[in-house]
């Protein structure tokens, strides 16, 4: 069975551009009734093996902020989609078992389940921005129900995508709103079976004309309708010139709580039996009202999360926290409790000060980064150590060795330095630390591959294979030079050691024999 989807965004309330909403027949081919699911799919050029089936919001290459946001017009919008279709069948519902368990009615949610499926939404959402590294969306009680009482002011006036309904700017008031409108199966005509929405998969919604019908009658099948609308929005919106897209991830939106509720409204579709004979089915238009809506931060009464002049605020007794600290809280997104620095209940972020040392908090999450090189707000490089803590001396990171100056943190490049623990180390141009043979201060020095070390009055291989003499002042020798007892002459300009050959020096003939042991001549 068929039906079809239908997206729609809005920033302003007016002059906004429509959809073109495209209707299907919902027919049916039946045995005594069997479903005729043979779909064309645009451009499936994925191997269905390497989907990522999760939660995760899997964005397609060349999908960037910037690509999203230049959209001006169809033939732009048509030329990004071509891109943007590989998010659709790049991302498949991931079925959850405690949601499977746990019954809805779609038309009579009570407030858990409100909440619950607002969380879900809002951490999907948040989790696509963040990938591009956007701050996250916030939503509280206030927005829950104002939310709530828009879409359900859209139910009463029997408004619906499905039915030729548009935004409502009575209802919405200025705020801005995305719908991703579905049809379910609602009726029970024998041998009729939809399946439940959890089952979708991302290719089922790749052509918005013919797009099956499924059914929600648990909290999975009601996270999978989510999903699959914030997917389509996301990935599949060329009609609408990515206008949803660019509601969730571009576009500045005054009010930043959003928060979801469906809207219902009553459809049917057409089948058949095998011999021809008609019938009826009946639906349920489900608009899912995506509303940026509810009081701020500034007027909102509520403890908590508040969003104030651009930055996350902690409200405790209808106050911000006083004081700096470093406390775990709620998490800004809503889900369980995390450790945030605030400064007088602001959040902070990047490098702060804290303790008497330095920590880097990430500017998306706010959440303190561990075992990291970051660039801080100034723009200068510093690394952070697996407690959080910023690092100074020799330090391991990314498969080398660095060191980090002691004062201003920064990593020093091109040094020989001496490190937490007494021993000296050459860096080079780039940081790393170096062994072999290696220039310095005017000469060349070997550095042991192993210790780092530099090694003083031996004979050494290097890194290119040819043999080398450093004296006990780590200095690669040149001339003659006595080692354990035996007279060798290295070469002043490659520094290598003679051997079976004569030789003159201040005009004396000597010979070096096959182990460069020198005689006179």
């Amino acid at each position: 069975m068929i039906a079809s989807t239908v997206l729609l965004g809005l920033v302003a309330t007016t002059n906004v551009k429509a959809d073109t909403v495209s209707q299907s027949s919902n027919s049916v081919q039946t045995e005594t009734i069997t479903s005729n699911n043979t779909r064309q799919q645009a451009t499936e050029n994925n191997n269905q093996s390497a989907v990522i089936a999760a939660q995760t919001v899997n964005i397609p290459d060349g999908y960037t902020l910037d690509a999203v946001r230049n959209v001006k017009t169809q033939a732009q919008a048509d030329e990004l989609e071509k891109i943007a279709i590989n998010g659709i069948y790049n991302n498949n519902y991931r079925s959850n078992t405690t949601a499977a368990n746990e019954r809805v009615d779609i038309n009579n949610l009570n407030d858990a389940q409100t909440e619950e499926m607002n969380q879900y939404a809002i951490n999907l959402i948040n989790q696509t921005r963040s990938q591009f590294g956007e701050a996250p969306f916030t939503q509280n009680t206030n927005t829950l129900n104002t939310v709530k009482g828009m879409a359900l002011k859209y139910q009463e006036k029997n408004e619906s995508l499905m039915n030729g309904g548009w935004h409502d700017p009575e209802i919405l008031q200025g705020n801005s709103e995305n719908i991703a409108a579905q049809q379910i199966y609602i009726d029970n005509i024998s041998g009729l079976r939809a399946r439940p929405f959890a089952e979708a998969i991302g290719k089922d919604f790749a052509d918005n004309n013919n797009v099956p019908l499924f059914t929600v009658n648990t909290m999975d099948d009601l996270h999978a309708l989510i999903y699959y609308g914030i997917m389509g929005m996301l990935f599949n919106d060329a009609s609408d010139l990515f206008g949803h897209a660019q509601n969730f991830l571009t576009n500045y939106q005054p009010n930043n709580n959003v928060a979801v509720y469906p809207s219902l409204t009553y459809g049917t579709g057409e089948g058949h039996y095998s011999n021809g004979q008609t019938f009826t089915f009946k639906l349920e238009n489900v608009d899912m009202h995506y509303i940026w809506a509810g009081a701020n931060a500034a007027t909102d009464t509520e403890n908590g999360w508040q969003y104030i002049n651009d930055q996350y605020v902690y409200y405790q007794n209808g106050k911000p926290l006083s004081g700096r600290q470093y406390i775990s809280l709620p998490t800004i997104n809503g889900v369980g409790n995390s450790w945030y620095l605030v400064d007088n209940g602001v959040v902070q972020s990047k490098v702060q000060k804290w303790m008497g040392t330095y920590y880097y908090f990430d500017p998306v999450s706010y959440l303190r980064v561990d075992n990291n090189y970051v660039q801080s707000q100034w723009g200068l490089w510093y690394l952070f150590g697996d407690n959080g803590q910023i690092l100074t001396g020799v330090q391991k990171w990314a498969g080398s060795y660095y060191y980090f100056d002691p004062t201003t943190y920064l990593r020093v490049d091109n040094a020989y330095v001496q490190s937490q623990w007494g021993d000296w180390y050459l860096f080079g141009n780039d940081g790393r630390i170096l062994s072999g043979i290696q220039k310095w201060a005017g000469s060349y020095y070997y550095f042991d591959p192993v210790t780092y070390l530099r090694v003083d009055n031996n004979y050494v291989q290097s890194q290119w294979g040819d043999w080398y003499m450093v004296g006990n002042d780590g200095r690669v020798v040149s001339g003659f030079y006595n080692w354990m007892g035996t007279l060798y002459y290295f070469d002043p300009v490659t520094y290598l050691k003679k051997v079976n050959c004569y030789f003159w020096v201040n005009g004396v003939r000597y010979w070096a024999d096959e182990y460069g042991r020198v005689v006179r001549a």
